[in-house]
């Protein structure tokens, strides 16, 4: 029962046009809320991350590698989200670099938009798990350099659009 229920939930991240919840869907709409849902997951990995217990238990899980304190104090998750937030960064950097130059759906590489959702997945988790790995003082430097004017660019060009 749970796998079939598991199935049924995949259907949700699959390209096709799938019936989920009763209703049928299509490529375009599932891929918008496949992307919506992976964007949402990943905002409440990093909300939880906050919390001075989860960064704490990061700490233990790891055995004292991943110490998420700053030069003037303890930071908590500060820089658990600044690494969160770095990982779908560059996930949708590398997604964007792949598909540039692509006009409409019927071009080969649209597939990589609509479809390939296990390999984005991974590659998203890859990403996060990775990003725990880079020394503090580069999400110290992302945070008030880099994040900041990339949000900045970000909000213009949406008021423009």
């Amino acid at each position: 029962a749970l796998g079939c229920l598991a199935s049924e939930a995949a259907c949700c991240f699959t390209s096709a046009t799938c019936k989920c919840l009763g209703k049928a869907l299509s490529s375009s709409t599932v891929t918008r809320v496949s992307y919506a849902i992976l964007f949402l997951l990943n905002t409440v990995i990093a909300w939880v991350l906050l919390s001075d217990y989860f960064s704490k238990k990061l700490e233990e899980i790891t055995y004292g590698y991943l110490k998420l304190q700053c030069p003037e104090g303890n930071c908590y998750g500060v820089l658990a989200v600044q690494r969160m937030c770095f990982a779908m960064t560059v996930f949708h950097l590398i997604l964007a670099g792949l598909l540039v130059g692509v006009q409409d759906s019927k071009d080969s590489r649209a597939g990589i938009q609509n479809g390939w959702w296990l390999p984005k997945i991974l590659v998203w988790v890859g990403l996060a798990v990775g990003s725990f790995f880079i020394p503090n003082q580069f999400f110290m430097f992302w945070g008030h350099h880099i994040a900041l004017i990339g949000a900045g660019i970000f909000i213009l060009v949406q008021i423009i659009l």
